[in-house]
């Protein structure tokens, strides 16, 4: 038992809802290229889509192999944020999108996977692999910049 089993739906929504905010870490399960999977996010804007950057516990070797790429890799450390499984690395070379509405559904459905904010370490370096990106769209890299800078 966890104490989100004594909320009512309305307090979990409402939880949902006031802790769904830029630099927020969550774990739920993403539409990928590859079809659905549960991974870890970090949350960069909230509207009608979620804009967010995957959280992936390795760097595949596509990326390795690419300097642009691999430079767009921060790592993010389970020391300076717990709520992370491993030591993983945050995926800064394209920003991902979400329905903001099943989002929240899922995370209402399943509030442990509502994890902490990223450390302001992490955010500052993530920031910086931002504004050296050369492969993000301008406007998606300025959007992720100016929300994270909170």
């Amino acid at each position: 038992m966890v104490l989100g089993d004594y909320a009512s739906a309305e307090e979990k929504e409402g939880f949902v809802r006031s802790r769904l905010v830029p630099g927020r870490i969550i774990r739920t399960e993403l539409s990928l290229g590859s079809g659905k999977k549960v991974k870890f996010m970090l949350v960069a804007h909230v509207g009608i889509e979620t804009l967010g950057l995957i959280i992936n516990t390795e760097i595949n070797a596509f990326k390795q192999s690419r300097q642009e790429l691999l430079e767009c890799q921060v790592l993010i450390d389970r020391a300076g944020n717990p709520s992370l499984d491993h030591d993983s690395y945050v995926d800064c070379s394209c920003g991902h999108y979400e329905d903001t509405d099943s989002l929240r559904r899922q995370l209402v459905a399943d509030i442990a996977g509502i994890k902490d904010m990223v450390s302001d370490q992490v955010r500052a370096e993530v920031i910086e692999a931002l504004n050296a990106s050369f492969v993000l769209e301008k406007v998606e890299k300025q959007r992720l910049i100016q929300n994270l800078s909170y």
